[in-house]
């Protein structure tokens, strides 16, 4: 194996009942101002899928926020929301953790202290699917959704211009996301979408598994996510 290998992805539960309907097959997707309207750490971020967001529904301060239309200005008092983003918008996620071969004993550290972080976060339980099962998994999933699916391993930019449903601040680097969409929502919706993939998922993933991270000569455990 080579450093920085893509192993597989993860995704983790706080409910194990959630991961045993993945499993199923069922499919429960969110909408990104399910995650701007969030408190939870981690889950939340006021800046999902956007270059800005502001919501006076969310406790939002009106200092500094000025809209103008054809010079007119709009009273902050007037404004209940505003959402600056590119021109993809706002899709439904399935949001998973990208897990790759560290290549230095600093990279094998910071990999531990994100799946710690993670399942803190989201949850102990977790599927995992392999690489070699991770195209089949998508394309099940593009041929089971009404709606068309993008999927993609998201950057993360200092540069707020660049935020979208692809890109997000460093602050979120430790989730290492792996993120799947489908269609467009609106910029308000908060529904989830959601589906079922026939015959289930469960020969792709593997749940709540002794998943180790060994030395192939010495039998080293580097790490063991059970335990972590």
């Amino acid at each position: 194996m080579k450093a920085n290998q893509f192993l597989g992805l993860l995704k983790f539960f706080h409910n194990p009942e959630f991961m045993e309907k993945l499993l199923s097959g069922f499919m429960h997707c969110q909408t990104p101002e399910v995650y701007r309207l969030a408190a939870q750490e981690g889950r939340g971020d006021k800046f999902e899928s956007c270059v800005m967001s502001w919501r006076k529904d969310r406790g939002d301060a009106a200092g500094g926020i000025e809209f103008t239309i054809n010079d007119h200005l709009i009273p902050a008092n007037d404004l209940h929301s505003i959402t600056l983003q590119d021109q993809d918008g706002d899709s439904w996620l399935s949001c998973w953790f990208t897990l790759r071969l560290p290549e230095k004993e600093a990279d094998l550290e910071r990999l531990k202290q994100d799946l710690t972080r993670l399942k803190q976060e989201f949850g102990k339980h977790f599927v995992f699917i392999p690489a070699p099962s991770t195209r089949t998994f998508l394309e099940r999933l593009k041929a089971a959704s009404p709606k068309p699916m993008w999927a993609q391993e998201i950057t993360y930019e200092e540069n707020s211009v660049l935020w979208s449903a692809r890109c997000k601040s460093p602050a979120y680097s430790y989730q290492r996301e792996f993120r799947i969409g489908f269609g467009q929502c609106e910029v308000h919706e908060t529904e989830p979408y959601t589906f079922q993939v026939e015959g289930g998922l469960k020969d792709l993933m593997y749940s709540n598994v002794s998943l180790q991270l060994n030395h192939v000569q010495t039998g080293e455990i580097f790490f063991e996510l059970l335990d972590l």
